[in-house]
């Protein structure tokens, strides 16, 4: 029985994050090949504040939301996954070394130590010879051979109790490795550290995105259309909205294709293969296992790639009928069109949110030929993926589900 859910996903690096009307949980491969699977704590504006819930408002706010928990939970599965561990090469060589060093320390002490030994047989044996020359030849042959014997033994000393120095001196040195001089920090006053300077890693990271897609999306496509009109030595006022949005989708799709070729990149776009698939799977009410998984499609029409290209549409209609309406003072002018354009982006978020539900919820003709050209973009943002790979999106997806089916969309 087919039906249509509201539980949507992202992929994270090694693993796969699904949001249910209840929940949100993240599953994640270790590095040791089991699965992590964790709540995602969410606390959203639309429940505190029911205007922020309403329709075309709903969807920038929905799409911040979405930005901040996916950047959080990004770098939690890097963590978790041990992406973000660094190379245990040196660490390695430095325990090989220390091996290496007790193993040679435990050799020479050895060596000495048998010498030693080797030193007391012979004192014994002389001790010996020279007990039986006392008796035979006399005393003083015998206390001169005695003699001898006790500086000989008085040696041996001395090299049992530097191999024990040496012995000791080895350990300190090996513990003074192990543990180091300088004294161990608060393991929560580290931790603190470490997610104060995350925060602002985040905070530098969102603002530069923020200024790059301005740049990108906004600023550049307007310098092309003027060297357009420059090159031609034309008036192509009336296209300027459909021509900077040709430009946006140029750039989009040049981005993705691009940083697709990353071997990383690539297998974070095998796991969004699999959130899709293993969603149609659940959709058309099969038996969540990987052989019925494998055999859906891995383009979904409510997809935040078909999202953003559908932006990039609603953009062009909503640009094409400034132009119309606008003076030319406006939009003959970057540092006034620019600005007013970022100033509609809520407009266009909510627009397209709203557009992406419906034909999430419908299929027929007319919502195929919205969705199109977002699914064909997919071809480059989601991968086939793994049988590994779908496991994880399944153990995601199999704990969001509720019991009371408040995930099926009417």
């Amino acid at each position: 029985m087919s039906k249509k859910t509201s539980i949507g996903g992202q992929a994270l690096i090694e693993g796969i994050m699904m949001k249910g009307p209840y929940k949100t949980t993240m599953a994640v491969r270790k590095k040791d090949g089991t699965v992590d699977l964790s709540p995602v704590p969410e606390k959203h504006l639309k429940d505190k504040y029911k205007f922020f819930g309403l329709p075309f408002v709903r969807g920038m706010v929905n799409l911040i939301e979405a930005m901040v928990f996916g950047y959080k939970a990004l770098m939690k599965s890097a963590d978790i996954s041990g992406f973000t561990d660094l190379e245990d090469d040196e660490p390695q060589s430095d325990t090989k070394k220390t091996a290496e060093t007790e193993t040679e320390t435990e050799a020479k002490t050895g060596t000495e130590t048998e010498a030693a030994a080797e030193v007391e047989h012979k004192a014994e044996s002389e001790a010996k010879v020279a007990a039986e020359s006392e008796t035979e030849h006399g005393t003083e042959v015998g206390a001169g051979a005695e003699a001898e014997v006790e500086h000989k033994a008085e040696a041996v000393v001395d090299v049992e109790n530097k191999a024990a120095e040496e012995g000791a001196l080895n350990t300190k040195t090996a513990a003074e490795r192990e543990c180091g001089d300088e004294p161990v920090a608060d393991n929560g006053e580290s931790q603190k550290g470490n997610d104060a300077f995350t925060g602002i890693i985040m905070v530098i990271g969102t603002v530069l995105g923020v200024v790059l897609a301005c740049a990108l999306f906004m600023y550049l496509p307007s310098l092309i259309f003027k060297g357009i009109e420059w090159v031609f030595r034309a008036d192509l006022k009336v296209f300027k909205g459909v021509i900077e949005g040709i430009v946006k989708i140029i750039i989009f799709i040049t981005y993705i294709a691009l940083v697709s070729l990353e071997k990383d990149i690539k297998r974070v776009f095998m796991y969004h293969g699999a959130e899709h698939k293993t969603i149609f799977c659940y959709e058309n009410g099969q038996d969540l296992t990987v052989e019925n998984v494998r055999k859906f499609k891995r383009f979904h029409p409510r997809c935040g790639t078909s999202f953003m290209f559908l932006m990039i549409v609603v953009g062009i209609v909503i640009g094409t009928v400034l132009v119309l309406v606008l003076p030319d003072f406006i939009v003959e002018r970057n540092w006034l069109w620019v600005p007013l354009k970022i100033l509609l982006i809520p407009i266009t978020c909510g627009l397209g949110y709203e557009i992406i539900r419906i034909c999430g919820k419908h299929d027929n003709w007319v919502t195929r030929i919205i969705a199109a050209p977002g699914l064909w973009v997919q071809r480059l943002t989601t991968k086939e993926p793994d049988d590994g790979m779908i496991e994880i999106a399944i153990a995601a997806l199999s704990d969001v589900i509720p019991e009371d089916g408040a995930d099926v969309l009417p």
